[in-house]
C-alpha cells in the first residue's frame, strides 16, 4: 500500500512541475513555482512517512525541459559513481595525450558492463581517487557530487548531478568525440541484471545508455538507484532515481523501476 501512495505522489507531483529551458537551468529547490510549493511538500511528507525517500530528476533533452520531484537531497552513489570515474579516466588519458592501454580498457569495460568493482577501484586509483574526480567535475562546472576517499561507492551525489553529468557525456562538452562515444557505448552494453530502472523500463527498440547503483547501509536499509539516457523514436530524456532508506533491496529496485516506467509512458 505504501508504494501505492508513493508512486501516485510521484505522477502527481510531476504533472504539476515547472518546464524549465535548457538556457536556463535552475537548481532543483527554485523548479517548482511558488504555488505549488505547499502541495509539493504534502507529497513529499506522504512519501517519507514510514518508507525510503526518493529524488527523481528527469531532462527532456527533445523539449528541453526539466522535471523534478522531492526537495534536493544528498544520496549514497553507490555503482553510479563508476560514470564519473570514467569519465576523469578518459579525461585524464586525454590530458595525457595517450592511448587507452588494454588493461585499461579491460578495466574500463567491466567496470561499466559488469558494474566490478575491484575495477572500479584500480581506475580510481589510477585518477588520484576523490581528488581526481573533484578535479574533472569542476573542470566540467558541475557541483554536488562529494567523492569518498577511502571507498568511492560512499560517495555523495543528487540526481540533478548525474543528470547534469550524463548530458555534458550526451551534449559532447566534456572527452573527444572518440572517448564520448566509447563511453556511451559502455554504458549502452551493461550486463542484463545491471539494468533494473532505466533499462528494464525502456520500450522496445530504444536505445539506452545506463548505470545503476545498490548498497546496503551498517543499519540494514537500502540505497538503490537507476540513471541513464533514453533514445526512442525521436525522442531522448536522461533521467536520475535515487532511494535511501529503503527496507530492501527488491523496495528499492520497485520504487525505482515504477517511476522510471512512469516517465517513459509520458515521454516516449
Amino acid at each position: 500500500m505504501r508504494h501505492f501512495f508513493r508512486l501516485w505522489a510521484v505522477e502527481f507531483v510531476l504533472l504539476l512541475v515547472v518546464l524549465v529551458s535548457m538556457s536556463s537551468l535552475l537548481p532543483v529547490e527554485k523548479i517548482f513555482a511558488r504555488s505549488q510549493a505547499s502541495r509539493a511538500g504534502e507529497m513529499v511528507e506522504l512519501m517519507s512517512s514510514g518508507s525510503g525517500i526518493m529524488n527523481a530528476v528527469v531532462y527532456d533533452v527533445t523539449h528541453q525541459r526539466y522535471f523534478s520531484y522531492n526537495t534536493p537531497s544528498q544520496f549514497v552513489a553507490a555503482s553510479s559513481v563508476k560514470v564519473p570515474i570514467m569519465m576523469t579516466f578518459l579525461d585524464m588519458v586525454e590530458r595525457q595525450s595517450r592511448e587507452i592501454s588494454g588493461h585499461e580498457m579491460q578495466l574500463l569495460t567491466t567496470m561499466i558492463e559488469n558494474s566490478n568493482n575491484d575495477s572500479a577501484s584500480a581506475l580510481y586509483g589510477e585518477v588520484r581517487g576523490a581528488a581526481g574526480v573533484e578535479q574533472f567535475m569542476q573542470s566540467v562546472g558541475i557541483g554536488g557530487l562529494i567523492p569518498y576517499a577511502r571507498a568511492w561507492g560512499w560517495s555523495l551525489i543528487t540526481p540533478l548531478t548525474m543528470v547534469k553529468l550524463m548530458t555534458c557525456l550526451y551534449n559532447g562538452c566534456a572527452l573527444t568525440e572518440r572517448h564520448r562515444q566509447l563511453a556511451l557505448y559502455l554504458m549502452e552494453h551493461v550486463e542484463p541484471d545491471q539494468q533494473v530502472g532505466v533499462g528494464d523500463t525502456a520500450p522496445a527498440g530504444a536505445t539506452v545508455a545506463m548505470k545503476d547503483g545498490w548498497v546496503v547501509a551498517p543499519d540494514g536499509l537500502w540505497a538503490v538507484n537507476s540513471s541513464g539516457i533514453v533514445m526512442a523514436g525521436g525522442e531522448t530524456y536522461i533521467i536520475a532515481v535515487y532511494t535511501k532508506e529503503e527496507p530492501s533491496l527488491q523496495a528499492g529496485q520497485n520504487v525505482v523501476r515504477q517511476v522510471c516506467r512512469m516517465v517513459a509512458s509520458k515521454l516516449l
